[in-house]
């Protein structure tokens, strides 16, 4: 199992998300970035966007996301 919050954790996050479809509705039209940030010993931060009913995790800081989780 890949170490909470590293590069590989979010990887396998994308890749469980992949094969789920939330629909057309889900998020609207344009969706939404959300983006996590854990700060502290271990700081590390991702986003989750949804559009067009697809769920994709990242690594790091989105440029311009609607919502921050710290």
């Amino acid at each position: 199992m890949p170490a909470f919050a590293s590069q590989e954790w979010v990887e396998a996050l994308d890749a469980a998300a992949a094969g789920g479809d939330l629909g057309e509705d889900a998020a609207g039209a344009e969706g939404f970035v959300l983006q996590q940030v854990v700060t502290g010993d271990r700081p590390a931060a991702w986003t989750v966007a949804v559009v067009a009913g697809r769920v994709r995790y990242r690594p790091g800081r989105a440029d311009d996301p609607d919502v921050t989780l710290t």
